[in-house]
């Protein structure tokens, strides 16, 4: 099970955004006590709707604009892989992103589909933040 911060990492919304997701119902999860818990299927659930589809693109596409004005050298990646723990190392990712890419410079949007074991990751970046997010990536499913 994933909590609302694990959800906002994956789909690069605030928890803010999915608050109010949950208040509107396009959203489903569990509430145990005070925090939200969302389970693989609530999530490709809440990303197959057409209009939560829009949305993570408009986000993505602000967040493209963004990293490309700031005179960066961006390179798009994106990786397809068959995981069937794919829901978790989007996670990984999202948390080594965080953690060792401190500096902002990389937009990245992540999905997975559990029926078709299949997570997309898709990252902008400078070429030595990329490979450094693919690194880990190929230490994770290698």
């Amino acid at each position: 099970m994933f909590t609302l911060k694990d959800l906002a990492t994956m789909t690069q919304l605030t928890t803010r955004t999915l608050q109010n997701h949950l208040k509107e119902g396009l959203l489903k999860g569990s509430k145990i006590g005070r925090s939200w818990r969302f389970t693989d299927e609530d999530i490709k659930r809440y990303l197959d709707q057409s209009m939560t589809q829009g949305f993570l693109r408009e986000t993505l596409d602000r967040q493209i604009s963004s990293f490309m004005n700031k005179d960066q050298e961006g390179v798009l990646t994106v990786l397809k892989l068959g995981q069937k723990s794919g829901s978790r190392l989007i996670a990984d990712v999202a948390g080594f992103i965080s953690q060792h890419v401190p500096d902002g410079l990389v937009t990245y949007k992540a999905f997975f589909d559990p029926s078709k074991e299949l997570a997309e990751i898709t990252v902008i970046a400078s070429l030595e933040r990329t490979l450094q997010i693919t690194r880990f990536i190929a230490s994770k499913t290698g």
